[in-house]
């Protein structure tokens, strides 16, 4: 299972019991002192040996993944809440797990895990035994690891650029005192997190059936109690500035000792207004305080802002808290599962499972998104990727990809799920912002729409209207307009990732993403480079054709309209695309692109139920949204 074992080198550094990994060729070039060229002499993910180049098959991002199986057969990242690589860009950090799925003599083996590190300067994988599974707390600028190890109960650090191989015992906790007079500890802290001075660490430590929140001194050992709830708090966080102040939630249903199960209170059709009570504010010595999720009553997977200023969490799409206001405002508006914001607060990336297909479940299809948020534009860094496994027999190891901003915002660590292994995926940041960062000389004509005109909640709207009042069978028809509205209400809702939409069009999965019923070669032709992923360039002899096409089409247009003209509603789509994506130039077509939707415009609102006048502004405006 684990290939390029080497020891000779690291056993003169690093203690006998780290399994260390790297290639041949960086072996012999250890031994020249040299190796593959970064920052500062560290290699990169774009660079290191033990990394391979991914190209996404639909958006075209490039991505950098670790070598699938070869150090183990899933090799996942670190849960989205922890920093997994330091700001020097030496140590990333992530989990080896063996195939929770092996079958020996009938029966499942037993899952080994460890953590690990790729060091970036050797360019090796050196595995962290006896960290343990609980998810850890990395200093991303001192390059320490701290850790909570049982039996006995301590706080551990690895300083990783001294011997990340050697355990130093930071403080003894304090197991006792804690139980006092209970049984069990059921886990100290679900995410370690330390305060900004890393003097203290905040624990959500259950004990029987109490769960208690509070501080442990690093230097005496003695912990501070805060509070006490009878219900389940975890996903504790300290604040990343304030330690006067920790994030928690009241995650889940739970089952107490005596096997009596707990529900989280809910909204329900019966009692519309209860409040769900999953986000809380913990302070030293006050009662826990319930934040109300107020846009969307529902929230998951909440974090901190790293100016500590505030918070954000998911909500079918993700909405931030402003701690000094109280207001909350949607920052992304996709589906998304988990999400990390930029240390500056100008991008999120997020996870989106595939609602269209099987829906949520524990090794589903999920997207990989990033949103730039100075221009509402967003992109795919992973689609779709494979099912890890089937829905009826669900993984029990998180295996959603969990992305988290890196490196001072330099990267994306996530990971991917293909043919059955968890992969670890390392997807630069720079090349995309600068694909969601629109060119203003292309987008000149196509801003300052009135609410009326509005690409988006045009799109919205017609994909609303289809879901409403277009039934499968209507397909049987042959209608060609019928057919291009349903395949451009499927592109809106993969483009919107707004869950509801995806699970409404479900009823038509049998004919999902057809193909459109286009005959005019122009069209035929657009639909075809349509397909080519953003940022990437098209065939130069599709380009060439298409310029041709679009040159003699705007010379007989007539106020964005062409009288008699078969499929001519559709024109605005193929225009505003070649504009946006540099087909033709902005200068020259850009107006009659705007002419044209502005008159797809006027006529879907003459003929509100019209299926062509609905599909050929809803193509246009998916051209619009496009990023």
């Amino acid at each position: 299972m684990m290939k390029g074992l080497q020891s000779g080198f690291y056993a003169a550094t690093f203690a006998a019991s780290a399994l260390v990994f790297h290639t041949a060729s960086v072996a012999h070039t250890m031994s020249t002192g040299t190796i593959a060229e970064g920052r500062h002499g560290i290699s990169t993910p774009e660079t290191s040996s033990l990394f391979k180049r991914h190209v996404d098959r639909a958006s075209g991002v490039v991505s950098y993944i670790l070598e699938p199986g070869r150090f183990g057969h899933n090799q996942q990242s670190i849960y989205f809440t922890a920093k997994s690589m330091t700001d020097d860009g030496r140590f990333l950090l992530f989990n080896i797990r063996s195939d929770e799925f092996a079958v020996k003599n009938g029966k499942k083996v037993k899952v080994k895990s460890n953590m690990a590190m790729v060091d970036f300067k050797l360019d090796s994988v050196v595995v962290l035994t006896g960290v343990p599974g609980q998810i850890p707390f990395l200093d991303v600028r001192e390059d320490k690891l701290y850790y909570i190890a049982r039996n006995p109960d301590r706080l551990c650090r690895r300083d990783l650029l001294v011997d990340p191989t050697k355990e130093i015992v930071v403080c003894t906790i304090p197991k006792e005192e804690l139980l006092a007079g209970g049984d069990h500890i059921g886990y100290y802290a679900t995410h370690l997190t330390l305060t900004a001075d890393r003097s203290r660490a905040f624990l959500d430590l259950r004990v029987d059936d109490r769960f208690i929140q509070g501080m442990l001194v690093l230097e005496s050992g003695k912990f501070e109690k805060w509070s006490e709830v009878d219900h389940v708090i975890n996903h504790g966080a300290v604040n990343p500035v304030d330690d006067q102040i920790a994030l928690g939630a009241w995650e889940v249903d739970w089952t107490d000792q005596k096997g009596r199960h707990h529900p989280i209170p809910r909204p329900t059709k019966e009692n519309p207004n209860v409040v769900y009570p999953r986000l809380t504010l913990l302070r030293p010595g006050v009662e826990p305080e319930t934040v109300p999720p107020k846009i969307n009553n529902y929230a998951t997977h909440e974090n901190w802002a790293e100016d500590g200023k505030g918070f954000y969490y998911c909500s079918n799409c993700v909405i931030y808290h402003d701690l000094a206001t109280g207001r909350q405002s949607v920052i992304v508006p996709m589906d998304a599962g988990h999400a990390a914001m930029s240390a500056d607060n100008r991008y999120v990336t997020f996870d989106s499972p595939d609602y269209a297909r099987e829906g949520w479940y524990r090794g589903c299809s999920w997207n990989v998104c990033f949103w730039n948020r100075e221009t509402s534009c967003g992109l795919y860094v992973h689609t779709l990727m494979p099912p890890l496994c089937p829905k009826n027999n669900q993984s029990n190891l998180h295996p959603d990809p969990h992305p988290q901003f890196v490196m001072n915002g330099r990267y994306i660590v996530c990971t991917l799920n293909e043919r059955g292994r968890m992969n670890l995926s390392v997807t630069p940041v720079a090349p995309l912002i600068a694909r969601t960062t629109p060119d203003p000389l292309r987008e000149a004509h196509f801003t300052k729409w009135n609410d009326s005109e509005s690409p988006g909640k045009i799109a919205r709207n017609i994909t609303a209207r289809f879901i409403s009042n277009v039934q499968p069978e209507q397909f049987s028809s042959g209608s060609a307009a019928v057919t291009n509205w349903f395949a451009a209400a499927c592109r809106q809702a993969d483009l919107s990732g707004v869950a509801f939409r995806r699970i409404q069009l479900k009823k038509y999965s049998s004919i999902w993403n057809a193909p459109s019923a286009f005959t005019h070669p122009f069209l035929v032709l657009a639909e075809k480079m349509s397909k080519t992923p953003y940022g990437v360039d098209a065939d130069e002899r599709d380009v060439a054709l298409f310029r041709s096409y679009a040159s003699k089409i705007v010379r007989s247009e007539d106020g964005g309209e062409w009288k008699g003209v078969s499929e001519s509603p559709y024109f605005a789509w193929a225009l505003v695309l070649g504009v946006r994506r540099g087909w033709i130039e902005p200068t020259k077509y850009g107006p009659a692109a705007r002419r044209a939707w502005l008159a797809v415009v006027r006529s879907v609102a003459k003929k509100t139920g019209d299926p062509e006048a609905n599909a050929a502004a809803l193509w246009a405006a998916n051209a619009l949204n496009e990023l």
